[in-house]
């Protein structure tokens, strides 16, 4: 609940603030489906959160189906960066900020071959003309 009282304050702060998951859908079978439900309940078949849930839920799909589904699988590295990308665009390329695991950002990993070709931090890194702030805690 500490999570959901976080992002609530800041919707408080901030109201200006848009939240966008940008991970494939983990639970497409579930939350996926019910949130396409609503939206269909609605009225916002036609919308762009549809189009973007229909996304989310084809590529946790094709994570379930076709990868290993591990936090650092190249599949998932790569709709992690895209999705991020389509976010900042969406929003006219203003002030965005990012939440990830540590392994999604590492800068040195023992493992150079992941990071050269995966991690999502050396996708998104090269498409925002600002500055890139990495906080590690």
């Amino acid at each position: 609940m500490e999570y959901l009282d976080f992002l609530h304050e800041i919707k408080e702060k901030y109201p200006q603030t848009v939240f966008y998951g940008t991970d494939v859908g983990h639970q497409y079978f579930s939350t996926g489906k019910r949130y396409l439900e609503y939206l269909e309940n609605v009225g916002l078949k036609d919308s762009e959160n549809y189009k973007l849930a229909e996304n989310c839920i084809e590529q946790g799909k094709a994570y379930y189906d076709d990868c290993e589904h591990n936090a650092t699988d190249p599949y998932r590295e790569q709709k992690m960066g895209e999705n991020f990308i389509d976010a900042y665009n969406r929003l006219g390329q203003k002030e965005i900020m990012g939440i990830y695991g540590s392994y999604h950002i590492n800068l040195k990993d023992e493992n150079e071959k992941f990071f050269i070709f995966f991690c999502i931090l050396k996708r998104i890194r090269p498409k925002l003309p600002k500055p890139l702030a990495i906080i590690k805690t």
